[in-house]
């Protein structure tokens, strides 16, 4: 279940043009005028003062690079190798609901700044793709968006600002690519789902295809209007190249089974298959043409509806959908049952957390209650086995309420016999809790074999993600922001996504001084950069938002822009690489290098 969002403002350092020059307060100058740049791209026009910049003046010098002693003139002969690199970023934190987040000189972007706890085993390779966003409307993340980082907390690629769930890369058409969904969730009793887009990105970070069903039925209720009406919860590529995406139909229905009215209003939990490039919908399926009402868990009068019209009963709750070839694996999250459908709808088995369904009785430690993301895996025309992220909970002052959160793995026959009521076909093979007993009242998912057999989970409405060990032992943990004030609805886990940008790195020079060191994130300057123990009269800081495979930045430095020259390479040190630029420079362009071949430049920037 997903609850409210919200947005972050972005902080532009780059001018437009062949040529940046530097921002209003560079070298000493005044702040911006108003607000800066948020939606990160360069100032277009003129830069935002007159004359000549702020603070433009000779550059200071250090050491070895002015030409005499005690002298102020700098040295052309000053060394020019940019040095190492170190990573750089700056730590905000302003009180308050905000988490701290990142802050860089080279890009607007602000992602959150992350807690990790590590006991130092091996963790297994990859990148971690996540949504942040805010639970309650008090401004605890500074920019909701899809993105991907390392696990040390390094920012790798922020997307669009907005409300957004799900990212991951899939294969579509024999190629990865990057899926997530956007748009505009629900909140009051019709908490829980939304209405959007799903946007593909490819390899280069292009888009295309984002799609954007229109089902004529759909009946939104009191929900508003929507252009784009796929829900947040599920996106699903198959491999035959389709979508599949679920969506929320208020529909009229008899509640008085549970209690309501027999004219009552009911949420039709439905799915689509959809052709991404045609919008064509070759499959659709509706929880109340297969599955009674009176099964639900979820009681009338809470959070998720009392069954009129303006606050429909979300009696069946679909948050996952994959296909198993031509059969499909559903979760109900109110009804605590998972189905396997058949290629027309019709459902072949349910396998029911509280006594087994067609699977018979449940060992005690296995039953499951209110379930995010179920998977298959290991599949066979005899037997699968299926992963689940078992919430345990709905509302905290719920019946049961406060037990442990636990992520599941059972192993099933694909065809089940005769449900005797006395013998259990549904074996238990995996159960982890956290030593903590996190709570996740909704929520979640969990990946229980990576590379190198470790295990991943996200708790949902605890933005928080655990690597465990293939025992269940905690080894990693990291954070992005307080517990129930911001959400992560599914996070993974993945190695794989190899990504060039299309666009240019992003450049920022600024005036170094003698006693600057660099950020809290970084080692400071001087002689271990071979340079006698001088300082460089600037610093260089270059980024390039998305970008994974690069392993050095090529420094070209000249006086002028037809005098460009390469003076070193400079190494890959994360999102944001600091380096030395000499003091004679006037302008700085760098390169990023990829397998030792050099693939895209950054714009000149004008050190002034």
């Amino acid at each position: 279940m997903l609850s409210y969002l919200i947005t972050l403002i972005l902080t532009s350092r780059t001018l437009a043009s062949p040529i940046a020059n530097g921002p209003p307060g560079y070298g000493g100058g005044s702040p911006w005028q108003g607000s800066p740049p948020d939606n990160g791209q360069p100032w277009q026009g003129s830069p935002p003062w007159s004359g000549s910049p702020p603070g433009h003046g000779s550059p200071p010098c250090y050491g070895s690079q002015c030409s005499g002693s005690g002298s102020n003139t700098c040295n052309p002969q000053s060394p020019s190798d940019p040095g190492p690199g170190v990573e750089h970023h700056d730590v905000t934190q302003v009180g308050g609901w905000l988490w701290p987040y990142q802050v860089f000189k080279s890009s607007p972007l602000t992602p959150p700044e992350w807690e990790i706890n590590s006991t130092g085993a091996e963790l297994a390779p990859g990148l971690i793709f996540l949504t942040i966003s805010d639970t309650l409307p008090l401004n605890t993340t500074k920019r909701p968006s899809p993105k991907i980082f390392t696990d040390k907390g390094q920012l790798v690629w922020s997307g669009p600002r907005g409300i957004s769930t799900n990212l991951k890369f899939q294969d579509y058409n024999g190629k990865p690519h990057l899926t997530y969904w956007s748009g505009e969730t629900t909140s009051g009793t019709n908490v829980g789902h939304g209405y959007g887009n799903v946007t593909f990105v490819d390899e280069t970070y292009q888009v295309g295809p984002v799609v954007c069903p229109n089902y004529p039925s759909l009946n939104y209720s009191t929900d508003g209007t929507f252009k784009c009406d796929a829900d947040i919860h599920e996106s699903y590529v198959t491999d035959r190249n389709t979508l599949l995406s679920s969506a929320y139909n208020a529909t009229p229905a008899d509640l008085s089974s549970q209690g309501g009215p027999k004219d009552g209003w009911a949420w039709s939990s439905q799915f689509y298959e959809l052709d991404p490039a045609t919008g064509d919908v070759p499959f659709r399926w509706d929880s109340l043409e297969h599955a009674p009402i009176n099964e639900s868990h979820l009681p009338l009068n809470v959070s998720a509806g009392d069954g009129n019209y303006s606050a429909p009963y979300d009696y069946f709750h679909i948050n996952s959908v994959v296909n198993i070839g031509d059969y499909y694996l559903l979760n109900s999250r109110h009804l605590w049952t998972i189905y396997l459908l058949d290629k027309t709808g019709e459902i072949i088995w349910h396998f029911s957390g509280d006594d087994g369904g067609d699977f018979g009785p449940l060992p005690d430690n296995g039953h499951f209650r209110w379930e995010h993301f179920v998977r298959p895996h290991n599949v066979t025309n005899d037997t699968l086995e299926i992963s689940m992220f078992d919430n345990e909970n709905y509302v905290p002052n719920q019946d049961q309420a406060n037990i442990p959160t636990a992520l599941l793995v059972y192993k099933l026959p694909f065809h089940p016999k005769p449900n005797d009521g006395n013998t259990s076909q549904a074996e238990l093979i995996s159960r982890v809790q956290t030593q903590e007993d996190l709570i996740s009242y909704s929520q979640g998912s969990y990946t229980p074999r990576l590379e190198n057999g470790n295990q991943f989970a996200c708790y949902g409405q605890l933005p928080r993600m655990i690597e465990f060990d293939p025992a269940g032992n905690t080894i990693w943990e990291g954070r992005i922001a307080p517990d129930n004030l911001a959400q992560i609805y599914r996070a993974y886990k993945l190695k794989g996504w190899h990504a060039t940008p299309s666009d240019a790195p992003g450049l920022f020079v600024e005036r170094a001084n003698s006693t600057q060191s660099s950020s809290s994130s970084s080692s400071s300057y001087g002689g271990e950069w071979g340079h006698g123990g001088a300082q460089s009269a600037y610093h260089g800081y270059v980024s390039w938002n998305g970008a994974t495979e690069v392993t050095g930045w090529n420094v070209y430095v000249g006086t002028s822009q037809d005098s460009l020259t390469l003076t070193g390479t400079t190494g890959y040190r994360g999102f944001e690489t600091q380096f030395n630029v000499p003091c004679w420079a006037k302008f700085v362009q760098v390169g990023a290098v990829e397998s030792g071949e050099e693939v895209r430049r950054s714009e000149v920037f004008a050190v002034l």
